[in-house]
């Protein structure tokens, strides 16, 4: 039996015509569920306890878009050009391949000849647990 003519045979068996699968259904009636429009949850809430109402009080800078929010936080760091095209180069191969660990990318980047484990293999937020530890010893 040839498995193309399998739905054909399903249609004859039920004695329907083939065209009938694919009409549409008709939508429930305006009266379905009628109690459902007033619906009122057992739960309340503080709106000024919520995410948009603990923010909704934070003025916006519509002019700003991503881009040059991260180029002015940079410029505010004092960092010199080289440090900035640096760690935006860093940000875009992370955005490109976010499963990279920070370390991962570091290495395949520089390419080293000798293997570097304790770098490759370190987790991001135990980097970042050894960058906040070195910060805090200046």
């Amino acid at each position: 039996m040839n498995f193309i003519n399998l739905p054909i045979l399903f249609a004859l068996m039920r004695k329907k015509d083939w065209d009938s699968y694919f009409e549409e259904v008709p939508l429930a009636d305006d009266d379905f569920m009628p109690h459902r429009l007033n619906f009122k949850s057992k739960f309340t809430f503080d709106e000024e306890k919520t995410a948009s109402g603990m923010l909704s009080n934070i003025p916006i800078n519509t002019e700003v878009d991503d881009e040059s929010s991260r180029d002015s936080v940079l410029v505010d760091n004092h960092l010199d050009e080289t440090k900035q095209h640096l760690l935006e180069s860093i940000t875009n191969v992370l955005l490109k391949y976010p499963e990279l660990r920070l370390g991962q990318l570091l290495i395949n980047a520089i390419s080293l000849q000798q293997p570097c484990p304790e770098l490759f293999h370190i987790e991001d937020n135990v980097l970042d647990e050894k960058l906040v530890s070195f910060q805090g010893d200046e």
